[in-house]
This record gives structure tokens, C-alpha cells and sequence, in this order.
């Protein structure tokens, strides 16, 4: 998933009554268990954002512009936009 296609599942497009990866990552955080899919898709988020602050290293203002589409993402977009994908 391009950093685009989160752009687009932002706050425009914002759902009510979903799991992002924020609220996992208190409930991890609280000593909670997670789900297996829940697991899945924080550690494939975890992996993503790596991945792509990485590669905006060389730009400050691109890395911090990707900190920030990110951010948003994992306060906004339901954890099962990030169970599939591929990195």
C-alpha cells in the first residue's frame, strides 16, 4: 500500500465504530491480549512504518510528512486495511 492510498482512507472517509491500530496498541500496551488478526495487523503496521520512514531518512520534511500520514492512520483507519498488506 502506497502512502497515498492511506491518504485516501483518512479523515474524509472516516467511519464510525472501528479498531485502528492506535486502540491495539494501548490494549497491548495495558497488558491486554490480542486477537491473532489484531497481532497480524499491528505488526504488519509496525513493519509498514519502518519500511517507509526508512526510506524518507534522506528528507527531513518528507520523513516527517510520512510520521504524520502515518500517525493519522493509525488513529483513523480500521486495523483490517492492514492485514493484507504486502512490504
Amino acid at each position: 500500500m502506497k502512502l497515498e492510498q492511506l491518504k485516501k482512507l483518512l479523515p474524509e472517509n472516516f467511519q464510525e465504530n472501528v479498531l485502528t491500530i492506535h486502540e491495539i496498541e494501548t490494549k497491548e500496551l495495558e497488558g491486554n491480549v490480542l486477537q491473532e488478526d489484531e497481532e497480524k495487523a499491528l505488526y504488519t503496521f509496525r513493519k509498514y512504518r519502518l519500511k517507509k520512514l526508512q526510506n524518507a531518512v534522506k528528507k527531513e520534511d518528507k520523513f516527517h510528512e510520512n510520521y504524520a500520514i502515518l500517525r493519522a492512520a493509525s488513529h483513523f483507519i480500521d486495523y483490517r486495511n492492514f492485514l493484507e498488506i504486502k512490504i
